[in-house]
C-alpha cells in the first residue's frame, strides 16, 4: 500500500529523487501532513486542550540509521492504523542527502549548528545550515503551539561502547532531571544518563534551551547499514514510543519501575571536561578506536596542544565520543565521572 506519496514507506519518499513531495493522510484517529522533506506531523483528530506533545527526530548524521528504522517503523503503524494517537508528534529525519548515500554528513556535522543565529539568518545557502534553519524553524512552530512537549533525538555511535544505550541532557541553568525521565529512559532501556555542563549547538541543546523541552540525545547502539539492524535491540525504547503516543498507558505508569520495588538502574553521569579541537598542534592522546566509558586514571594526559594540556585528575574519568578528526573549534570528546 503506498500511503506516502506514492511509496510504501516514509523512509522510501526521504531516499528517493523527490524527498519534498507532499501527502496528507487521514486515518480514522488522526491525520499526518508534511512540514517539508522528512518532516511530518501527526496530529489526533480529538486533541484535549493543553495536551502533552511529542517530537521524535533521528537521521541528524545520515550514517545512523536504526533509529531511522525505528521510527519509519512507528510512522507505518499510525499510517495503515495499527497506532492509536492520542497526542501531537512531530517527527524528524535530519540530514537526508546523507541518508542517502549513508554518511554522517556531507560538509560539516549538522548536529553543531542549531543555533539562533543561524536560526535567524536570512543569507543560509550551505547544505547542512539550511537544513539546520529548516528544522529549527518547524520546530519553533510545532513547540508554540504545544509548549509542554519532550524531545528524543535518536543516534546510533560510530565506536564500541562500554555502556551501550546512553542519553545526554542538555544543559540548562537552574535545571534538573526529573526522577520521571529517569524511570521512563530506564524502561526504555537506557542504560546511563549524562549531565552537560555548559550550553551546546546540538538539536536537543536547541530544544531544551530554546523551546524549553524536556529534550534529550538517545544513543542506541552503534552505527550499522540500512536493512543490518536487529529491531529487537530497540524493542524496549518501541514499546515506550507507543504507549506514549497512544497514551494507553499514563505516564506516571511509563515513569515507574516495570516490577515493583525495583530501583531504577540508570547510571548518572556529570561532563567534567569538554575536550575541543583547539587547531593545527592539538593532539589527542588516545586510540582512534577506544570504546566509550573506557576509564583513565590520575594523570592521564588526554590532549595537548602547543599552549596548554589537559591531564585527568580526581580518578577515573571516562571518555565518550572521542573523534581527533573532526573541525578545530568543535567537540572532540566529553570526559565524564559518576554521581
Amino acid at each position: 500500500m503506498s500511503l506516502f506519496a506514492n511509496h510504501t514507506t516514509f523512509l522510501a519518499l526521504c531516499l528517493s529523487d523527490h524527498p519534498d513531495t507532499p501527502f496528507e493522510i487521514t486515518t480514522s484517529g488522526c491525520q499526518i501532513r508534511t512540514r517539508g522533506a522528512g518532516i511530518v506531523e501527526i496530529l489526533p483528530l480529538q486533541a484535549e486542550a493543553n495536551t502533552p506533545a511529542l517530537m521524535l527526530s533521528a537521521g541528524i548524521h545520515g550514517n545512523e540509521t536504526g533509529p531511522i528504522e525505528l521510527l519509519d517503523r512507528l510512522l507505518s503503524a499510525i499510517a495503515d492504523g495499527r497506532q492509536k494517537v492520542r497526542i501531537p508528534v512531530l517527527i524528524v529525519f535530519g540530514h537526508l542527502p546523507a541518508m542517502r548515500v549513508q554518511k554522517r554528513f556531507l560538509t560539516t556535522n549538522l548536529n553543531r549548528l542549531f543555533t539562533t543565529s543561524i536560526l535567524t539568518s536570512s543569507q543560509v545557502a550551505e547544505t547542512e545550515p539550511a537544513r539546520a534553519q529548516e528544522i529549527m524553524q518547524i520546530s519553533v512552530d510545532f513547540a508554540n503551539r504545544y509548549p509542554d512537549f519532550t524531545h528524543y533525538d535518536l543516534h546510533t555511535a560510530i565506536r564500541d561502547s562500554a555502556i551501550e544505550k546512553f542519553a545526554l541532557y542538555p544543559f540548562v541553568a537552574g535545571r534538573a532531571l526529573p526522577a520521571s525521565q529517569k524511570q521512563l529512559l530506564s524502561n526504555a532501556g537506557v542504560e546511563a544518563i549524562l549531565i552537560q555542563n555548559k550550553p551546546s549547538s546540538t538539536y536537543s541543546a536547541f530544544t531544551s534551551s530554546v523551546l524549553k523541552g524536556e529534550s534529550f540525545t538517545v544513543e542506541l547502539g552503534k552505527v550499522k547499514p540500512f536493512g543490518k539492524n536487529d529491531p529487537r535491540r530497540l524493542s524496549k525504547l518501541e514499546n515506550v514510543l507507543t504507549a506514549l503516543i497512544s497514551a494507553d498507558t499514563p505516564m506516571t505508569n511509563l515513569a515507574t519501575p516495570a516490577t515493583p520495588n525495583e530501583n531504577c538502574k540508570v547510571q548518572i553521569f556529570y561532563v567534567c571536561h569538554e575536550i575541543i579541537n583547539t587547531g593545527d598542534t592539538f593532539t589527542l592522546n588516545i586510540p582512534e578506536d577506544i570504546a566509550n566509558f573506557s576509564a583513565f586514571d590520575d594523570g592521564y594526559e588526554v590532549w595537548r596542544d602547543n599552549r596548554q594540556s589537559y591531564r585527568v585528575e580526581g580518578s577515573p574519568q571516562y571518555i565518550v565520543f572521542p573523534n581527533s578528526k573532526v573541525e578545530p573549534g568543535q567537540r572532540a570528546g566529553l570526559l565524564i565521572k559518576p554521581a
